[in-house]
Parts: structure tokens; C-alpha cells; sequence
């Protein structure tokens, strides 16, 4: 039977060896791991910049190359939230601008800081009562691409 000084020493070293795994995960921890979460603020629709934009039953969304905003708009006054999920083709961030504002506030959009020259790739997102739902559901490529 150990005394308390051994046991001591044991849970001593099991979370110390804890400690320096947790270090060491979190220093290579994967960056495609961390999906970005935005919401979506409030923002009056701008003709001053070219967007791609989609307009659907649910949502309507663009991208804007200037500036890299996306813009996400909720169609229906259901109580649910709409999005635009986004993936860089060129690197490992991938994320989701989630407009909870509703029909009445408009547009909502997310200010990213894509890399100049890469393609985004996005599509748009509804919520109701069965859950999500997504654009392109069943294309062989569900994405939309910019190139920013």
C-alpha cells in the first residue's frame, strides 16, 4: 500500500505528463481544425463594390472582393437563421458568417481578410423546423467559387 507521499508523487506526474501533452497538441494543433464563426452585423446594401450574389427562397448571399465581405440575407420572417458557409481553396481557413438579425434588419454581412488572388469557395444556408439545408445539395460540386 502506497503512503501519501507516493501517492502524491504519482498524481504529481500524471498531470504533469498531462500538462505537456495538452502543450504540445495545442502548439501543432491543426489549423484546418478552428472553422472561423461569425455573426452577422447589421449593414445597409452598398453598390460600391461588384458582388457575386445568389438569390434564393430562404437566403440571398454575395461575396465582395473588395474589402472581403460577405453578405447574407434572411428572405423569410420564420424565426430561423440563414448563412454562408465559405471554404479557402487555397489554404486551410474554411468558416460561417451566421445572419440571427432577420428579415426586418436587411442585409448582415461578416468583414474577412481573404489572401488576394485566392478562391473562395461558399454556399448558402437555411434553417427550419427539419434542421439545415444547403445550395447545391446534390450538384457534384455544392460550392460556389470567387476568386478575391
Amino acid at each position: 500500500m502506497e503512503g501519501k507521499d507516493g501517492m502524491r508523487k504519482r498524481v504529481t506526474a500524471m498531470f504533469g505528463a498531462l500538462m505537456v501533452s495538452l502543450g504540445v497538441a495545442l502548439m501543432i494543433g491543426s489549423p484546418a481544425a478552428a472553422s472561423e464563426s461569425n455573426s452577422a452585423v447589421d449593414t445597409a446594401w452598398s453598390y460600391e463594390h461588384s458582388k457575386e450574389c445568389y438569390y434564393l427562397d430562404y437566403v440571398s448571399g454575395c461575396i465582395q472582393g473588395a474589402g472581403d465581405i460577405l453578405w447574407v440575407k434572411d428572405n423569410r420572417s420564420n424565426g430561423y437563421s440563414v448563412s454562408l458557409t465559405w471554404q479557402d481553396s487555397d489554404s486551410l481557413r474554411s468558416g460561417t458568417c451566421i445572419n440571427t438579425i432577420g428579415t426586418a434588419a436587411g442585409w448582415g454581412t461578416c468583414n474577412k481578410d481573404f489572401t488576394e488572388g485566392h478562391v473562395i469557395q461558399w454556399r448558402l444556408g437555411w434553417e427550419t423546423s427539419s434542421g439545415w439545408h444547403f445550395s447545391r445539395e446534390g450538384y457534384s460540386n455544392p460550392w460556389y467559387e470567387t476568386k478575391v
